[in-house]
């Protein structure tokens, strides 16, 4: 069953685009599944959950993106443990994020998390708070600002949601265009990601679709 769910959304997304699959709520029987298709690349949103699986799965092959909110207390273990921290909110966590790569003499590869919508209620940076802030956000020595992440709203509205992946897709055009080197657009969930793959999306963030019981992935 998940096997024949990821080979079809690999079907689906394409070569060109990166898949995450989420394994926040899989247990370690369905994350041996996951493993045994290839799939490489880990989405994890609790540093705790993170600690205890990467001790389970050890292999220097997998690449373990950090994708909730990342607590201040918990950057330390955050730099120590993941590939990618995909969930960088504000300057200020920028700022803790290169103190301890710099204490470790490591790059971290990170992604800025765009709330587009200005949900109260989820984290990330507003349009124009990235902008107001682009010179102190691209100016950290030991980080590596790969592209953007978008928690899109969870709505039903296609043509909204369209609106806020385009509206997502022309920052990062702006950014790259100033700065270069970014490469990752992540936006686009087991809802929503065919509309994402649309607008431009290069990764996926999929987990409940790879592990729900159909053996097939369907609308």
């Amino acid at each position: 069953m998940i096997s024949s769910n990821i080979q079809q959304l690999l079907t689906e997304i394409g070569p060109s685009v990166s898949l995450v699959v989420v394994t926040k709520y899989a247990s370690i029987n369905q994350m041996r599944e996951v493993l045994a298709t290839g799939v490489t690349q880990l989405g994890e949103s609790k540093v705790q959950d993170l600690i205890q699986k990467k001790e389970i799965f050890p292999s220097p092959n997998l690449k373990w993106h950090f994708i909730g909110h990342l607590q201040t207390n918990k950057v330390k273990k955050a730099v120590l443990l993941a590939d990618m921290i995909q969930s960088v909110d504000s300057v200020r966590l920028l700022e803790l994020i290169n103190k301890e790569c710099a204490l470790l003499n490591k790059k971290m590869p990170i992604l800025l998390q765009v709330n587009i919508a200005k949900e109260e209620k989820k984290f990330g940076f507003s349009p124009e708070e990235i902008l107001r802030e682009e010179n102190k956000i691209f100016s950290f020595e030991f980080i590596q600002i790969k592209g953007i992440m978008l928690i899109a709203p969870f709505i039903l509205d296609a043509e909204k949601l369209k609106f806020y992946f385009s509206e997502t897709k022309n920052i990062y055009n702006l950014l790259n265009s100033r700065h270069g080197g970014l490469s990752i657009l992540s936006m686009g969930m087991s809802h929503d990601y065919k509309i994402a793959l649309s607008c431009g999306a290069s990764m996926v963030r999929i987990g409940s679709l790879i592990f729900k019981e159909q053996g097939t992935i369907k609308e």
